[in-house]
């Protein structure tokens, strides 16, 4: 089962938004801004943002829930359909997007489509997210809940993302671009909501019959006033080319 299948509207509502000026940045290589495809969307958040900028946007997905929670734009169309096979035609592509999704994917077969789909000098954008960072106290205690309650329920996979993507197979000479993080303002309950999100929360649910979360939500209440807002900063992965 697809872990982001469950609880896909929460997913909508607590995921990062990612800065405008790394969007305008990924925009701005692409050759033209006719077609782009963002891949495993997921709730769309990237997709719609892609849509503000060329004339039509794929967002597939292998989550029909998740689509159907999915940001909605006139000239976005959405498909249940993996990232290694697609119905996109040969060599109709400007942009491919993947964002915080790679390390799910047949490496082979996923980079096997990609030529397949993109243009000449088409641009792919890989993008991730690293642990947040709030204040040391929390970050203290999101890194506990990460590392040691929830160690034995993360996917294999997860590992690319503590490796910053630097060990993710990747055919292509990237072009090197400068450091972003995602800035939010967050209540204790954003926090909260996010972390929910995570899929080795959800494991950790399936097996035991417990969320996890609770126990976590009574150290952060303890931290952090209920009508506090604080600067949420998470340091943004990227792996981008131009592929010829």
């Amino acid at each position: 089962m697809n872990p982001f299948s469950l609880e896909s509207e929460q997913y909508a509502l607590y995921r990062p938004t990612y800065p405008n000026e790394l969007i305008e940045l990924i925009v701005s290589l692409s050759p033209n801004l006719f077609f782009a495809w963002d891949v495993a969307c997921g709730n769309g958040q990237l997709t719609f943002e892609l849509s503000n900028y060329f004339e039509q946007v794929i967002g597939t997905d292998i989550s029909q829930e998740q689509l159907e929670n999915a940001q909605k734009n006139d000239n976005i169309l959405y498909k249940v359909e993996s990232s290694s096979l697609s119905s996109i035609g040969n060599s109709n592509i400007d942009l491919i997007t993947v964002a915080q999704a790679i390390h799910w994917f047949e490496f082979d077969t996923f980079y096997s489509e990609v030529k397949r789909v993109a243009k000449p000098n088409a641009i792919i954008a890989i993008i991730g997210y690293e642990l947040l960072s709030i204040s040391k106290e929390i970050d203290e205690c999101v890194f506990d809940f990460y590392s040691n309650k929830l160690n034995d329920y993360w996917d294999e996979r997860r590992r690319y993302i503590d490796e910053q993507y630097s060990t993710i197979p990747f055919p292509f000479e990237e072009v090197k671009i400068p450091q972003y993080n995602c800035k939010m303002r967050w209540n204790r309950d954003e926090l909260i909501g996010y972390l929910s999100t995570w899929s080795a929360v959800k494991k950790y649910k399936q097996k035991n019959g417990i969320d996890p979360i609770l126990e976590l939500k009574e150290q952060i209440y303890r931290l952090w006033n209920e009508n506090d807002i604080y600067d949420v900063f998470i340091p943004i992965l990227t792996k981008i080319a131009r592929i010829k």
